[in-house]
């Protein structure tokens, strides 16, 4: 197990200068990359944190490399899932609006990806995985752009049934003979 680890630790290694993640903007690529978040979290990671913690706890010694890199990944576990999920919610918010209320909601993914796509302290500087407090605040901030854009599209997908509702129920009246109805 430890050989295969740490054959493999170069490619999901946490580089905690690095980077917290990616946005993909290429036009040349496949339209299903193109545009989307990629975090430096690798999902390995999580695997990783938890075969040393079970390996641990049966009392196995693991190298220290291994330990040392599980131990980081605990470390930044949480910020890890937080921005996972933000990640997943940016690649896939476009298919949950409805087209027709986009434009509605414009200003706020502007917003929203405004602060996804600059991670940056009050400084100015890039925020990376070594900066805990930034990167604390940075998640905060991008929480909180990421809630007002879901809340506003659940709002929009709640009016925008409602009034298909209200529609719908016109087109099963009679015009002529109720007419009051109708009109109500």
């Amino acid at each position: 197990w430890q050989e295969g680890i740490v054959h493999r630790l170069g490619h999901f290694k946490l580089d905690l200068g690095s980077k917290l993640m990616d946005l993909n903007m290429d036009a040349g690529s496949s339209s299903s990359s193109a545009g989307h978040v990629k975090l430096h979290y690798n999902s390995e990671l999580v695997s990783l944190l938890r075969e040393v913690r079970q390996l641990s706890a049966l009392g196995f010694t693991v190298r220290r490399d291994i330990a040392t890199e599980a131990e980081t990944a605990r470390k930044f576990y949480r910020h890890g899932m937080v921005l996972r999920q933000v990640a997943n919610f940016y690649n896939n918010i476009a298919s949950e609006m409805i087209p027709c209320q986009k434009p509605m909601m414009l200003e706020d993914a502007v917003r929203f990806e405004k602060v996804l796509t600059n991670p940056k302290d009050g400084l100015g500087k890039v925020i990376t995985w070594n900066n805990p407090s930034a990167l604390e605040k940075y998640i905060s901030t991008l929480q909180g752009v990421a809630s007002t854009l879901t809340d506003k599209n659940r709002r929009l997908r709640k009016w925008h049934r409602t009034l298909a509702d209200k529609v719908s129920a016109l087109f099963a009246m009679d015009l002529v003979r109720q007419k009051e109805a109708w009109k109500r």
